[in-house]
């Protein structure tokens, strides 16, 4: 297939269409030819095809280039995209509304809107030609600002140029490095985050609020330190402080009316009780200081510090929508912290112990970013309270310190998580409600008021679980105690193994009007459930499909009903426990919590520093260890063993 377009205009005439050009290299001749998209669009083309001028149109759309490149113009009316696909070769480009630059690109000219904001991929490089320029970086005052900004805090975008240098105002510049001969020249422009390369005359600012209600673009409501009024309003690099002297002591409403910004921001002295009233979102770089006597009503925070030693202090207030946005960022809270919702995009957060409850809390990002992100939990208790709610915790291994703390769903809901997520107890609560642990270990206990689920991802390893309700086993599991309950249902996935510890506990026993029921997920092909130590006995039970493992003798007891393929249960009465003897293995063979009890003298053989020692002439090569290393050769001499070994007498 081939196609020749001459001079021809293409135009699509249908809302956001996508045009598809596949045709081989060489085979579409349109470098003469204008597209037109009537109402937004999307190009998708093969690699080097060019158009004389490719124009979206309509204001209230949104364009997408793909592919594709422009020996004349690009035009974005409404928000234009430049995809990954390239690189791309513009002459001109002109966004008149926002953009997104995703993947690299050549200018001649780039024509940006004052006003707007400009996102640019992290790592991607926008080259402007030795004798090309950016048009529309001149904005008249803080009012017509516009945002240069990474999509990702902390992760830098690059801009390019050789030959002529040049000068911007008004601008405000997140995650930009600029590199080249020419100069980049930011006037009256805060520049931060991880931008390198540029000139600012920039002098960060302590802002105080002042004369009463109003909104936050408005500069009659901000003074300096020096008490000079009609500041332009903060940028990231601003200090604000609301006081005693802001104007609100008969209450008031501060309306967030655009999208702001500020380094730290600092409420102390606030007397009135009065409104932060969010119709935007506020985006802190620094610390957060709330106070009881005051409100906030459809609260937006994005936390996007880079920076180590950020604190939060919520006042005891519900923050709402709650975003950690900061490659590099630190932030540790001040007091219990209550949310709608919480995303851990990058930074670190320590809770400090504190509790946390939250409709929901997420950690979803690829892979390429976790070793950016990090929580540490301590002994808080995190609380979902959002009904059936899916809590992710996507954190590179080691990255979740949740060993201590607890996990509670109050209705129900999924945990996802990376593989060795450890939390003391889990709660799923509500009986009217499903608990689902797809990936998750427990030192203390899992327990589901509703019906429950433990899911393939895994082998989870869980100290004791307890299911009030139905229940399914589809992943491979690892308990010390596992409760069921009299009456209930319980699934076990075919060929998946449960493993009860040596001294663990299988506490499954119905009565005669609610017995339980024991099956696997496939009528005929069995799961199993394995033990080696002591007996393993359950009664009143109906049984399929589950057969034994291991070296304890299993008891299904007298009340039980064999429904057919259970390999190695006795279908008797539990006998009473025969003794077991203490063997001199490090195990607690007896199971009454104590290890080789009767068999150690820890006078004379004892763990020092992780070694052992020992001052028995007679303990010769122990352990396979090595002659005239780990040997003795005469009473009272002390030796240390090149490893942990265990000493009975």
């Amino acid at each position: 297939m081939e196609l020749f377009l001459g001079t021809s205009d293409l135009i699509v005439a249908n809302t956001a269409d996508q045009v598809i050009l596949f045709y081989a290299p060489g085979k579409c001749h349109s470098e003469n030819a204008d597209l037109v998209f009537q109402h937004g669009g999307t190009l998708i083309a093969e690699d080097g095809i060019f158009f004389q001028n490719i124009s979206f149109l309509d204001a209230t759309q949104t364009g997408y280039l793909n592919e594709g490149n422009v020996s004349d113009k690009l035009l974005f009316e409404g928000y234009g995209v430049i995809h990954y696909y390239g690189p791309h070769i513009i002459h001109e480009a002109e966004f008149q509304k926002g953009g997104s630059l995703y993947g690299s690109s050549t200018f001649d000219i780039l024509t940006l809107t004052p006003g707007q904001e400009y996102l640019f991929f992290g790592g991607s490089t926008q080259t402007i030609t030795p004798g090309g320029t950016i048009n529309g970086l001149v904005g008249v005052d803080c009012t017509d600002r516009m945002y240069l900004h990474s999509m990702v805090n902390g992760q830098p975008a690059y801009l390019y140029k050789d030959g002529a240098d040049l000068v911007f105002n008004w601008l405000d510049v997140r995650d930009i490095s600029v590199s080249g001969t020419a100069q980049f020249i930011a006037n009256n422009s805060a520049v931060y985050g991880s931008s390198t390369g540029w000139t600012s005359n920039y002098q960060p600012r302590n802002l105080y609020w002042v004369n009463g209600s109003g909104n936050w673009s408005d500069i009659f409501h901000w003074e300096d330190e020096y008490g000079v009024g009609n500041q332009c309003p903060p940028t990231a690099l601003d200090n604000v402080f609301f006081d005693q002297n802001s104007g609100l002591s008969g209450g008031g409403t501060i309306a967030v009316d655009l999208a702001a910004t500020c380094k730290n921001m600092d409420f102390t002295g606030t007397t009135g009780n009065p409104l932060l009233l969010f119709n935007n979102s506020i985006s802190v770089y620094g610390s957060l200081t709330l106070v009881p006597d005051m409100q906030l009503a459809m609260p937006n925070w994005v936390f996007g510090s880079t920076e180590p030693g950020c604190t939060i202090t919520s006042g005891g207030h519900n923050l709402g929508s709650v975003q950690f946005l900061g490659i590099g960022g630190v932030w540790t809270f001040q007091d219990p912290l209550e949310a709608d919702y919480v995303n851990h995009g990058y930074g670190t957060i320590f809770t400090n112990n504190h509790s946390v409850t939250t409709g929901n809390w997420q950690r979803y990002d690829p892979e390429a970013f976790n070793s950016y992100t990090e929580l540490f939990l301590g002994s808080s208790t995190l609380t979902i309270t959002g009904p059936g709610t899916q809590v992710v915790l996507f954190y590179a291994i080691g990255k979740c310190h949740s060993e201590n703390a607890d996990l509670i769903f109050e209705h129900g809901g999924t945990l996802v998580a990376e593989d060795g997520v450890t939390f003391h107890n889990i709660t799923f609560l509500d009986p009217a409600q499903s608990g689902y642990l797809n990936e998750g270990n427990v030192t203390g206990k899992l327990l589901f008021e509703g019906y429950g689920a433990i899911y393939y991802f895994g082998p989870h390893i869980i100290h004791e679980a307890e299911f009030q309700q139905d229940g399914a086993f589809y992943g491979a599991s690892t308990f010390d105690i596992l409760r069921l309950t009299p009456g209930k249902n319980y699934i076990f996935n075919s060929y998946t193994t449960q493993t009860i510890t040596s001294c663990g506990l299988l506490d499954a026993v119905g009565t005669s009007s609610d017995p339980i029921q024991m099956s696997s997920t496939n009528p005929g092909e069995a799961a199993i459930i394995e033990k080696n130590g002591i007996r393993l006995c359950v009664d009143w039970v109906n049984m399929s499909d589950i057969h034994k493992s291991g070296t304890a003798p299993f008891y299904a007891g007298a009340n039980s009903t064999d429904g057919g393929n259970n390999a190695g249960w006795n279908f008797s009465a539990c006998p009473p426990p025969t003794p077991i003897a203490e063997l001199c293995d490090g195990i607690d063979n007896n199971c009454d919590g104590q290890i080789d009890e009767g068999l150690t003298n820890p006078s004379l053989a004892y763990l020092q520093s992780g070694l052992r020692q020992s001052r028995r002439p007679d303990h010769d090569n122990l352990d396979g260890g090595v002659p005239g290393v780990d040997s003795f050769f005469s009473v009272g001499q002390v030796k240390y063993l090149n490893r942990s070994v265990h000493i009975c007498i």
